[in-house]
């Protein structure tokens, strides 16, 4: 099923009713720079979660058992 323009903003204009906080970007150039800001975020994300649980890592592998 294609949706027609009007459908599509009509979709839009309902969300962004509902949800004061959805925003709409209908800047297609934009699209890229928002995808990298995702990445980094996600990536900052990881690595702050891999370096507060570095430390217990290690312990964890020092143990001759482990």
């Amino acid at each position: 099923m294609n949706m027609d323009v009007d459908l599509f903003d009509q979709a839009i204009e309902y969300f962004e009713k509902y949800d004061p906080d959805y925003k709409f970007n209908r800047k297609i150039a934009k699209l890229d720079e928002a995808e990298q800001w995702i990445d980094r975020c996600v990536q900052d994300f990881i690595h702050l979660s891999y370096f507060k649980k570095l430390d217990e890592i290690k312990i964890y592998l020092d143990q001759e058992n482990n």
